[in-house]
C-alpha cells in the first residue's frame, strides 16, 4: 500500500481473544484496522471490540453495531470495520 505501513495478522481461538472454533485475520494500515472473522464450525457468540462501528457480509450486508454488542459468527466471513 502507497503512503503507509500495512500489518496483517491471523489468530485462532484464545490466542486471539476469540471461541476456539473462531478464527480472526486483521488487517491494519494508516491507523485503520479491519478484522475478518469466522468459525471453522459452528458458531460463536462474540463482543464486538472497542472501536468497531460496522459489520460487513459477503453477500454485501452492512449492519451497524457498538462495542459490547453480540456478534453471531458463523462459517461464513464477515468483516468488522473500524470508524
Amino acid at each position: 500500500m502507497a503512503g503507509g505501513n500495512a500489518e496483517h495478522l491471523r489468530g485462532q481461538g484464545a490466542k486471539a481473544g476469540l471461541p476456539s472454533n473462531a478464527w480472526e485475520c486483521r488487517f491494519s494500515s494508516a491507523g485503520n484496522t479491519s478484522r475478518i472473522w469466522w468459525t471453522d464450525r459452528g458458531t460463536a457468540h462474540v463482543p464486538v471490540p472497542a472501536g468497531v462501528v460496522a459489520v460487513h457480509t459477503l453477500d454485501g450486508g452492512r449492519r451497524l453495531v457498538h462495542p459490547g454488542d453480540s456478534l453471531e459468527v458463523t462459517e461464513g466471513p464477515v468483516q468488522l470495520r473500524d470508524r
